[in-house]
């Protein structure tokens, strides 16, 4: 009785072990587009999403009017999680004021999410 309360110590029951191990899945379940970090930013941000299939992406970046201020993804992504980075210039290069953006990400299904950035120069 003692020697098996002595064993019964050291076994985990909360995670029994079974006899074929789970497969893990590196691809994500779902289409979605997390917050860029560091938010608020300065000088540069970093932007991740994922994708549950192979898509077509188009990353953009909005003012407060709506008018799309960079282009940041424009083609085909791998299912998987990705990063871009976004260096608080627009589309010609050119360093934008500080302020609240919008990055929206969107697939070739129609799919779209969006996030709120701040630049703080």
């Amino acid at each position: 009785d003692s020697d098996y309360r002595v064993r019964a110590n050291i076994l985990d029951f909360d995670n029994p072990m079974s006899s074929v191990p789970e497969k893990q899945s590196r691809t994500p379940l779902s289409f979605e587009l997390y917050q860029n970090y560091p938010n608020p930013f300065n000088p540069t941000t970093t932007i991740a999403f994922s994708l549950d299939r192979r898509d077509y992406v188009t990353l953009l970046v909005f003012d407060l009017l709506g008018r799309e201020v960079a282009k940041l993804a424009d083609e085909n992504y791998a299912a998987g999680v990705h990063t871009v980075q976004w260096d608080g210039r627009n589309s010609q290069g050119s360093q934008v004021s500080s302020g609240i953006y919008f990055i929206q990400l969107r697939t070739s299904l129609g799919t779209s999410n969006q996030r709120k950035a701040v630049l703080l120069r």
